[in-house]
């Protein structure tokens, strides 16, 4: 046993007996973690407070065999996420702690991930991430768009944009192209072995049916449709102008405030939507209440495709 120091974001929190938590942590230097906090509900805790979820913490702890629980011995908080001024901000960090409590392994770190997270949560909760200035509002629609795209990329888990999923060939498009929801761009001769394209009206008219109108303008509300998860993924025909915006998103060197005046396509949503319960085989569940501030929707069953 030895004691070791690590830069953690909370993920989960279980109270354990009378006194003390369970927490998962999701660490710089190792990855996510399954630690005991003893005494941690006490009024005279020694963790100065830095046990909450998703707050940013430099932790102390006591490193046990793999299969008990690490023994934490000391916290000091360094950012702690502040309670929004919107519920759409709340139940995002909700959403961003079940994914990334279920897309990650214990003990694999990634240390570019934990960054990316970090800024995101810091950006939900009213502190900007690039430090130029506090905008107006966080688009939580494009906030979680960013990190859901980047998270799957640093994970393996998204396609290369740059190219056709299936033969590896540059796509050359004009104004469209088609897009599987479980593998990716497809040029033309790889789209043939796949269902034909949805077009955007007919799209487009099917979420005004279901879920609401999807609004032209840059707006929270209304901007993150549900999904209708269907059997072997969805071949949807996107525009050139989500694509390049799916390019900005994965890029991180592309500021987030500067993606905000950007509308969220209906479209990328619904791919995000699908790629994301393929992955986990299951509608998140903090998905409904995160949908539900953001605007009507209907959450349909998941079909798992396998």
């Amino acid at each position: 046993m030895a004691y070791e120091s690590a830069t953690a974001i909370i993920i989960r929190l279980v109270e354990w007996s009378e006194s003390s938590l369970v927490l998962t942590f999701f660490t710089r230097e190792s990855g996510k973690l399954h630690m005991l906090a003893k005494g941690a509900r006490r009024p005279k805790a020694p963790f100065d407070s830095a046990l909450d979820l998703l707050s940013s913490s430099r932790i102390s702890f006591l490193r046990k065999s793999s299969d008990a629980l690490h023994l934490v011995t000391e916290a000091k908080l360094l950012r702690w996420f502040r309670l929004p001024p919107d519920l759409p901000r709340w139940y995002a960090g909700f959403y961003i702690a079940e994914l990334l409590d279920t897309l990650t392994e214990t003990e694999q770190p990634i240390p570019e991930l934990f960054d990316l997270t970090e800024s995101i949560v810091q950006e939900l909760s009213g502190e900007p991430s690039d430090g130029i200035h506090t905008p107006r509002y966080v688009n939580v629609a494009t906030a979680i768009t960013r990190w859901e795209m980047a998270t799957l990329t640093l994970l393996g888990l998204f396609p290369d944009l740059s190219g056709c999923s299936g033969c590896g060939d540059r796509v050359v498009y004009r104004g469209r192209a088609a897009f599987h929801s479980s593998d990716g761009l497809l040029c033309p001769a790889c789209r043939g072995a796949r269902r034909f394209p949805v077009e955007s009206n007919e799209l487009d008219r099917n979420y005004s049916d279901t879920h609401g109108i999807i609004p032209a303008v840059p707006n929270t509300r209304n901007a993150y449709p549900s999904s209708r998860f269907e059997r072997g993924g969805l071949t949807v025909s996107i525009a050139e102008s989500t694509l390049e915006l799916m390019r900005q998103l994965v890029d991180l060197r592309v500021p987030l405030v500067s993606l905000y005046s950007t509308p969220m396509p209906a479209e990328l949503r619904r791919i995000m939507n699908q790629w994301i319960a393929d992955q986990l085989g299951r509608i998140p569940r903090t998905a409904a209440p995160l949908a539900q501030t953001l605007g009507p929707f209907r959450l349909r069953r998941y079909v798992n495709p396998l």
